[in-house]
């Protein structure tokens, strides 16, 4: 409870919108007490990271003394629930904008001190690497420190809170404040009035003076002809066009077929900053660069009430289906086990990568893709480089999920409705997240260089070792 004695101070602090919709201190208990019930009812990981006291004492602490707007009313949910300590759980921030505009830099953290990683607005007079140091008089580090009560990370994983702290730190200051148009931002030794974007026009920026360096999903790159290494990009687990993934196993194919044909012996597979997406990706992949079957589950479960959600009851022969799917039943609701060796996925025959396997990631590396590389450490199959991804290696609570509106405040709350197992084939690991074999993040003289510390090792590794 510490930790929100000093940061929840910042509840205090004015909020430029929303604040035409007050509610009262009694109507905030009111949705806490509902996201309570309804998180006990339809999430299967309520308490599995917390006791219930931590969470009725959080509770308690959060509720104002007085009325307060929505845009506050909507950091004291997200502090409710980033509590539960998992990311795909979440609450909608409310917006007035159709077309918000954002702080527009992309940052970099190194200690505590912030850097310009990119500059996304007109003004070319900021260099790249600059220090920011304040926004409106407010030192930059606090403004951090409050923004991690937004969202979640599984099991408080601080690897991925940083990440997405870092990297999203724009989103989550739109977020916080609400809309602005400006702020003063304090940088080096000077000041001065920075004009915020839209989304689009700080994408054109940042296409225009850094397209070079914009990483493309599942973009490959040979990069030692004579070693035979290359790099395969993965950035998702999701293709531009999502009716069946067809576009993405087209993609996957083709690159792979392209790896056999360059007579790949060394393959870098990037999944850095991978958030996730459909699991029947994640099968394919495997298929790939496993050579045995593999099954992708331990189990599946969800509550008797998300099992409502997921299989819905006025459609009744979906009902059936998910009985006949969720096989088992216990106290919590309905389950299925992969115990069957008859229900193992195989390999590809054609275009099988076989050479050597070395992995990226990092804390932005979440969900099906943490699946992924969990299953791939199961199986023994390539060497681990970054920094322990941001899910857990046990599974996720994740799968479809159910958006539910607060009676009062009408705010959002997405719940996670499934209990996905990651497969362990029986073997045990004391660490709770994937460790690297080698641990390297990339250094500060590196990232003045514009150097990528994580590929020039695995790259060297490869070089150097040639079968690591």
């Amino acid at each position: 409870m510490q930790k929100f004695l000093g940061l929840f101070l910042a509840f205090l602090l004015p909020t430029p919108l929303l604040a035409q919709k007050k509610l009262s201190a009694e109507e905030v208990r009111q949705d806490f007490v509902q996201v309570q019930s309804l998180l006990e009812k339809y999430y299967p990981g309520m308490y599995f990271y917390e006791y219930p006291k931590d969470f009725a004492n959080r509770l308690d602490f959060l509720v104002p003394k007085d009325s307060v707007d929505l845009l506050s009313t909507y950091r004291r949910v997200s502090a409710l629930i980033s509590g539960v300590m998992d990311q795909h759980l979440s609450v909608v921030p409310p917006e007035t904008n159709e077309n918000p505009k954002y702080l527009p830099f992309i940052l970099k953290r190194f200690d505590k001190h912030f850097y310009i990683q990119y500059n996304q607005s007109p003004d070319s007079t900021i260099a790249r690497g600059s220090r920011i140091l304040k926004i409106d008089s407010i030192d930059i580090l606090e403004d951090y420190q409050r923004f991690s009560q937004l969202f979640g990370a599984d099991n408080d994983n601080l690897y991925s809170k940083n990440y997405n702290l870092e990297r999203r730190f724009s989103t989550y200051y739109h977020r916080w404040y609400g809309s602005k148009d400006s702020a003063t931002i304090t940088i080096d030794t000077s000041s001065k009035t920075i004009p915020f974007l839209t989304a689009k026009e700080a994408l054109t920026w940042t296409t225009k003076r850094y397209g070079q360096v914009i990483r493309k999903n599942l973009d490959y790159k040979v990069l030692d002809s004579t070693l035979h290494i290359a790099h395969l990009d993965l950035l998702s687990f999701r293709g531009k066009k999502k009716l069946n993934e067809r576009e993405f196993k087209m993609t996957l194919k083709s690159r792979f077929k392209q790896i056999e044909k360059d007579s790949i012996q060394s393959l870098i597979l990037d999944m850095r900053g991978n958030g996730g997406g459909a699991i029947v990706n994640v099968k394919r992949l495997l298929q790939c660069v496993l050579q045995e079957p593999f099954q992708l589950y331990d189990s599946i479960s969800v509550t008797k009430n998300g099992f409502k959600k997921v299989f819905k009851p006025y459609l009744g022969i979906t009902t059936i289906a998910g009985r006949a799917y969720l096989n088992k039943k216990n106290e919590q609701g309905f389950y299925r086990t992969y115990y069957n060796k008859g229900q193992a996925h195989k390999p590809n025959k054609k275009h099988n990568y076989k050479g050597n396997l070395v992995v990226l990631m990092d804390g932005g590396s979440y969900s099906a893709t943490t699946f992924t590389i969990a299953l791939l450490k199961n199986k023994e199959r390539g060497i681990f480089v970054g920094t322990p991804p941001g899910g857990a290696d046990w599974g996720s609570f994740a799968g479809l999920d159910y958006t539910a509106k607060l009676k009062n405040s009408g705010l959002k709350v997405r719940i996670p409705l499934m209990s996905l197992i990651h497969n362990t084939e029986g073997k045990k690991r004391e660490d709770f997240f994937v460790q690297p074999d080698y641990h390297i993040e990339q250094s500060y003289s590196d990232f003045l260089e514009r150097k990528d510390t994580v590929l020039g090792f695995a790259l060297k590794l490869l070089q150097n070792e040639g079968n690591p």
